[in-house]
């Protein structure tokens, strides 16, 4: 298959975007299948059209234009130029765009003939830091690419439900999910970290994520502070992230805080972060805005480390009769402090769930494996025959 992926974000050059790392991992291994793949991106490392592992990177650039329309206007621009430049006379057969942004909502103008366009779903909604305009607008944006797509591709089912009802979507626009994997010989438990931070005795609370209030940081942290240090005082909890979002909020309530107990890591790339998996006791991701999908959470279990998360989105499904998470509802920080201490206090639970860690994400998010289930859906798609297991709802 000729394959081109769109997408706003690309590993290296977003090196802390799970999602981008997914992205070039994914398409280097169906190059390894044998299929002709094309990233089309705003996130590259040369303005030049360059090969990543025989992948054909092309950069579309972004230049500063006054105003938030005629950004988009000229992005897309960019987008179809570099696209019709390097089609060539055999065109597509598939056409992915990976964006929770408005980038790729032009491809829905593309003639059939290009190939079949599918569409990657995340949000269903626009965030909630933008502009009223610019948020009416963006959702617009989404749901006119998803109406022009031969098919909505959520990361999850609880996603792809939530995308089809929130844009109302009918049986001509079909919405089936494939579960994102991971490059497990990435992610593994270390045995010798290059970075060391147990110390004898301690147990490690571990957070990896944007420190914002939606990902529950904040409830977190207090949680931590407040109540868990009291009562389990050999408790240690290491946190890492940008926190360019609430930057005057954490100067003022997280950084006074910070001790030989309650460390902030900084920004960890894919290279560090299985030295910090593998060291905690466990990863916890008390949010608040249910996850389209955690690839935070495969990382982690990848490591061996057990996840404690809310039991919301798409967080039920992917510990679905699984031994190495803990799940739970009241994301307050009272609440998610009990569920911490009960947990740090329970090492044989601790063990079990460490013990099943690994082998879930080579059941069930291996890359291999993520990469069998899209090389399924585009065949079955090509064909007309798109299977009904793989709906949404």
């Amino acid at each position: 298959m000729r394959i081109a992926f769109v997408t706003n974000v690309y590993f290296p050059a977003s090196p802390y975007s799970a999602v981008g790392a997914y992205i070039s991992d994914t398409a280097r291994e169906l190059v390894r299948r044998g299929h002709e793949v094309f990233v089309f991106t705003t996130a590259f490392i040369d303005p030049f059209v360059y090969e990543d592992q025989g992948v054909v990177v092309v950069p579309v650039p972004v230049r500063k234009t006054p105003g938030w329309i005629p950004g988009i206007i000229r992005m897309e621009s960019a987008l179809m130029h570099s696209m019709r430049k390097i089609r060539g006379k055999r065109g597509w057969d598939i056409i992915e765009v990976v964006s929770d942004s408005p980038f790729g909502a032009s491809l829905g103008l593309l003639p059939p003939a290009e190939g079949k366009l599918v569409v990657r779903v995340h949000q269903h909604r626009a965030p909630a830091s933008l502009p009223d305009c610019q948020r009416i607008l963006y959702d617009w944006l989404q749901h006119r690419k998803c109406l022009s797509a031969d098919l909505c591709l959520a990361n999850s089912r609880a996603a792809g439900c939530k995308w089809r009802k929130a844009h109302k979507l009918n049986g001509h626009n079909p919405v089936h999910y494939a579960w994102y994997g991971l490059d497990l010989s990435k992610f593994y438990p270390v045995a010798s970290p290059k970075v060391n931070y147990r110390k004898k005795g301690e147990k490690i609370v571990f957070f990896s994520g944007r420190l914002t209030k939606g990902k529950g940081f904040f409830n977190l942290f207090r949680a931590f502070r407040e109540i868990v240090t009291v009562k389990v005082p050999e408790a240690m909890f290491v946190f890492a992230g940008p926190n360019e979002e609430y930057l005057d909020l954490f100067e003022a309530e997280i950084r006074p805080y910070l001790s030989d107990k309650i460390v902030y890591a900084g920004c960890l790339n894919h290279d560090n972060l299985p030295d910090y998996y593998s060291q905690a006791d466990f990863f916890v991701a008390p949010f608040l805005t249910p996850e389209a999908f955690g690839l935070v959470f495969i990382e982690a279990i990848a490591c061996g480390c057990p996840v404690v998360a809310t039991n919301a989105g798409s967080t039920p499904e992917i510990f679905k009769e699984s031994k190495c998470a803990c799940l739970f509802d009241d994301t307050s920080p009272e609440g998610i402090a009990k569920v911490l201490i009960e947990l740090l206090k329970d090492e044989k639970r601790l063990s079990e769930m460490k013990r099943h860690s690994r082998s879930h994400a080579e059941r069930h998010f291996a890359l291999s494996v993520a990469v069998d289930r899209q090389e399924r859906i585009y065949r079955q798609l090509l064909e007309g025959n798109l299977s009904p297991k793989t709906a949404c709802c």
